[in-house]
């Protein structure tokens, strides 16, 4: 097992992550599981739009990693779309990068 890396604490900015479709992404500053900030997703009118990061040069291959997130949904039912689910999933996927 590989150490740990922390990636994105949303310390005072959302540094290189990006929105994913036409989901729309901002700092909140009122919650946060540790630190003072957090990632605000809205807008996610389909289960793939959400926040994505790039993390090309923080795996080796072959290494295994075990990778986490904390998620909260929001308090506000009227804040979230019909028909997304009440479940998340973290997922990586490989781009072909030799060309």
């Amino acid at each position: 097992m590989v150490a740990a890396h922390k990636v994105g604490f949303f310390k005072a900015n959302l540094d290189s992550w990006q929105s994913r479709g036409s989901a729309t992404i901002s700092l909140e500053t009122t919650q946060a599981h540790s630190g003072n900030n957090s990632a605000l997703v809205q807008g996610r009118a389909e289960t793939w739009k959400g926040i994505q990061k790039d993390v090309k040069g923080l795996f080796t291959a072959g290494k295994i990693y075990n990778v986490s997130a904390w998620v909260k949904l929001s308090d506000d039912n009227t804040a979230v779309s019909p028909g997304i689910s009440s479940h998340y999933k973290l997922s990586m996927r490989a781009l072909n990068t030799s060309s």
